[in-house]
């Protein structure tokens, strides 16, 4: 997976959508879509789903669980999908799991730990320091 990731954006906070946004310019990414629902994410990722490469959902948003088992069954487990979440409980981290969410943002973080979470989800490791690519793709 390549860095830096086309990254949709699903929030219906305009905060939200808003710091993440902003944490993902002061990291260097230039591909990004904020959207107001998770109903709107789905039906950009069926518009373009190869265009996409990361989905940071808010928990929040209506539907949210919903959502990501839809994009489960309908495009498969290729996107990866961060879920933000406030003050997050077991049971949502578990339910959320099992929906098929390939990563958790604890509200409020900061553009590194954005990053760090970003890097994991899709599979992107630190590399050794001898190598000319400050990170590598996890093999």
């Amino acid at each position: 997976m390549p860095w830096p990731p086309n990254v949709l954006i699903a929030s219906d906070k305009d905060l939200t959508r808003k710091l993440v946004r902003d944490s993902l310019r002061l990291l260097g990414l230039e591909i990004f879509q904020p959207v107001r629902s998770s109903r709107e994410a789905l039906q950009t990722l069926q518009k373009e789903k190869n265009r996409w490469q990361l989905l940071i959902l808010d928990s929040g948003a209506a539907g949210a669980l919903e959502t990501v088992k839809e994009i489960r069954e309908v495009l498969g487990a290729e996107l990866k999908i961060l879920l933000l979440l406030s003050a997050p409980t077991r049971e949502e981290i578990l339910a959320a799991s099992e929906a098929g969410v390939n990563g958790f943002v604890a509200i409020p973080f900061s553009p590194s730990t954005l990053e760090e979470k970003m890097r994991a989800a899709l599979g992107i490791t630190p590399s050794s320091p001898d190598e000319g690519d400050p990170f590598r793709i996890k093999v």
